[in-house]
Protein backbone atom coordinates (compact mmCIF):
# COMPACT_ATOMS: atom_id res chain seq x y z
CA UNK A 1 0.00 0.00 0.00
CA UNK A 2 2.91 2.74 0.80
CA UNK A 3 4.05 2.10 -2.57
CA UNK A 4 1.15 2.52 -4.33
CA UNK A 5 0.53 6.21 -1.99
CA UNK A 6 4.03 6.56 -2.89
CA UNK A 7 3.57 6.25 -6.98
CA UNK A 8 0.52 8.07 -6.75
CA UNK A 9 2.16 11.05 -4.84
CA UNK A 10 5.02 11.45 -7.30
CA UNK A 11 2.64 10.58 -10.19
CA UNK A 12 0.51 14.22 -8.92
CA UNK A 13 3.89 15.65 -8.20
CA UNK A 14 5.04 15.33 -11.25
CA UNK A 15 1.48 16.26 -12.97
CA UNK A 16 1.30 19.54 -11.02
CA UNK A 17 4.65 20.45 -12.13
CA UNK A 18 4.01 19.97 -15.80
CA UNK A 19 0.73 21.88 -15.12
CA UNK A 20 2.48 24.70 -12.96
CA UNK A 21 5.17 24.87 -16.02
CA UNK A 22 2.51 24.94 -18.75
CA UNK A 23 1.05 27.64 -16.95
CA UNK A 24 3.73 29.73 -16.57
CA UNK A 25 4.55 29.33 -20.16
CA UNK A 26 1.08 30.84 -21.14
CA UNK A 27 1.16 33.60 -18.80
CA UNK A 28 4.88 34.52 -20.38
CA UNK A 29 3.28 34.73 -24.31
CA UNK A 30 -0.31 36.40 -22.82
CA UNK A 31 2.47 38.95 -21.08
CA UNK A 32 4.67 39.40 -24.68
CA UNK A 33 1.45 39.45 -26.83
CA UNK A 34 0.28 42.64 -24.65
CA UNK A 35 3.60 44.14 -24.81
CA UNK A 36 2.94 43.43 -28.35
CA UNK A 37 -0.72 45.53 -28.62
CA UNK A 38 0.72 47.85 -25.83
CA UNK A 39 3.83 48.99 -28.71
CA UNK A 40 1.87 48.80 -31.47
CA UNK A 41 -1.25 51.27 -30.19
CA UNK A 42 1.89 53.61 -29.25
CA UNK A 43 2.85 53.84 -32.45
CA UNK A 44 -0.32 54.18 -33.95
CA UNK A 45 -0.61 57.62 -31.62
CA UNK A 46 2.77 58.82 -32.41
CA UNK A 47 1.97 58.21 -36.35
CA UNK A 48 -0.89 59.80 -35.46
CA UNK A 49 0.88 62.80 -34.25
CA UNK A 50 2.89 62.93 -36.25
CA UNK A 51 0.61 63.16 -39.87
CA UNK A 52 -0.85 65.91 -37.47
CA UNK A 53 2.52 67.60 -37.35
CA UNK A 54 2.87 67.27 -41.17
CA UNK A 55 -0.67 68.79 -41.81
CA UNK A 56 0.08 71.72 -39.95
CA UNK A 57 3.90 71.99 -41.45
CA UNK A 58 1.54 72.37 -45.20
CA UNK A 59 -0.92 74.58 -44.28
CA UNK A 60 1.91 76.69 -43.00
CA UNK A 61 3.68 76.48 -46.06
CA UNK A 62 0.53 77.14 -48.50
CA UNK A 63 -0.37 79.79 -46.39
CA UNK A 64 3.68 81.27 -46.80
CA UNK A 65 3.08 80.79 -50.42
CA UNK A 66 -0.40 82.26 -50.41
CA UNK A 67 0.77 85.71 -48.53
CA UNK A 68 4.13 85.70 -50.73
CA UNK A 69 6.16 85.77 -47.09
CA UNK A 70 8.89 83.39 -46.25
CA UNK A 71 7.79 80.44 -43.59
CA UNK A 72 8.95 81.40 -39.71
CA UNK A 73 8.55 79.97 -36.37
CA UNK A 74 8.14 76.25 -37.40
CA UNK A 75 11.26 75.14 -35.23
CA UNK A 76 8.24 73.37 -32.80
CA UNK A 77 6.57 71.41 -35.75
CA UNK A 78 10.10 70.42 -37.02
CA UNK A 79 11.37 69.09 -33.53
CA UNK A 80 7.48 67.07 -33.22
CA UNK A 81 8.33 65.41 -36.23
CA UNK A 82 11.82 64.52 -35.40
CA UNK A 83 10.61 63.27 -31.96
CA UNK A 84 8.05 60.72 -32.93
CA UNK A 85 9.75 59.43 -35.50
CA UNK A 86 12.83 58.59 -33.46
CA UNK A 87 9.87 57.54 -31.21
CA UNK A 88 8.45 55.03 -34.05
CA UNK A 89 11.55 53.59 -35.03
CA UNK A 90 12.66 52.63 -31.19
CA UNK A 91 9.35 50.86 -31.16
CA UNK A 92 9.76 49.28 -33.99
CA UNK A 93 12.63 48.26 -32.70
CA UNK A 94 11.63 47.17 -29.43
CA UNK A 95 8.21 45.44 -30.78
CA UNK A 96 11.12 43.43 -32.99
CA UNK A 97 12.84 42.49 -30.06
CA UNK A 98 9.71 40.72 -28.71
Amino acid sequence: MDDLQKQIEELLGKTAKAVNESVNYVANKVDIEKNKIDIKSQIGYHERTLRKAYTRLGEAYYQSLEAGVPMVNNEDLLEVIKTNKKVIHLLEEQLKNL
